[in-house]
């Protein structure tokens, strides 16, 4: 079980990857000067640098930039199950995808999906949206082919989620609570490039403040931990403080009934 540990200075390795190329590992700045002509408005992104998409609603997409900024994007109608469809492309003029005002669209077959808003949002906001996504019938879908900007689904394997709504809790290294939740630390490696993790708790936890040792339970098995319904993080003392009258000491064998988690998502750089 990891122990408490105080936060170091954050850091994030970005790995963008290019159409037809393995992924490879890019810093900030060479992201920056690899991006492409201004964007016509703030409320547009390039598609061409998309890494990650979910659906969470019949009229909600939340997509993921390899420079590690996230959009949600609404739609002007319901179009459920679009990124489940065959051969999903997100278009627009030149590849920008722009909010009210613009000409994108999410299209699969004869199906035409209008864009009527784009915004940008925080990883907080990102996670709940694909995390209801996860708890839908809803495909996550990764880039394909740079030219028609089309997505295509992808087979999961080992960590079974995306690293940002999940973590996995095997590389945890330490982690503290803020008062409110819990900042946990990961081996970045092992988590898609990430060092920690906010945990969102659903209730207050009293014993996230007086226990040494946490480690976090998934309800579902296994070591992924998204906020699923089930999901806990358990607290314990990896020793006795010294001599304790007996009901003292039978609470202290107690096992923690622990806290619920509700929300998982990292902690990305400013």
């Amino acid at each position: 079980m990891p122990r408490r540990s105080l936060p170091f200075a954050l850091s994030i390795a970005c790995a963008l990857a290019a159409a037809g190329l393995p992924a490879r590992a890019e810093t900030p700045t060479r992201a920056r000067h690899a991006a492409r002509a201004t964007a016509p408005a703030a409320d547009c992104f390039d598609a061409r640098r998309m890494r990650e998409a979910f659906q969470s609603d019949a009229r909600t997409l939340a997509i993921r930039l390899d420079d590690e900024s996230r959009w949600r994007v609404a739609l002007r109608q319901d179009c459920p199950g679009m990124l489940r469809s065959p051969h999903p492309r997100l278009t627009g003029p030149q590849g920008w995808i722009c909010g009210a005002g613009g000409d994108a669209r999410l299209e699969s077959g004869d199906r035409q999906c209008a864009i009527a808003a784009v915004e940008r949002i925080d990883a907080r906001d990102y996670a709940g949206l694909a995390l209801n996504a996860d708890r839908a019938p809803s495909a996550t879908r990764a880039p394909d082919e740079l030219d028609t900007i089309q997505v295509r689904a992808t087979r999961r394997r080992g960590f079974q989620a995306s690293h940002s709504y999940c973590l996995d809790a095997r590389y945890m290294r330490g982690w503290h609570d803020d008062g409110n939740d819990l900042i946990v630390e990961v081996s970045p490696v092992r988590n898609g490039g990430n060092r920690y993790y906010r945990v969102e708790l659903g209730s207050p936890c009293a014993e996230s403040a007086r226990m040494s040792e946490m480690h976090l339970e998934s309800r579902i098995g296994g070591h992924v931990i998204c906020g699923n319904a089930g999901d806990r993080a358990r607290f314990s003392h990896d020793d006795s403080p010294g001599p304790l009258l007996r009901s003292d000491a039978e609470q202290w064998r107690i096992p923690s009934a622990g806290c619920i988690v509700s929300r998982v998502y990292p902690i990305l750089p400013e």
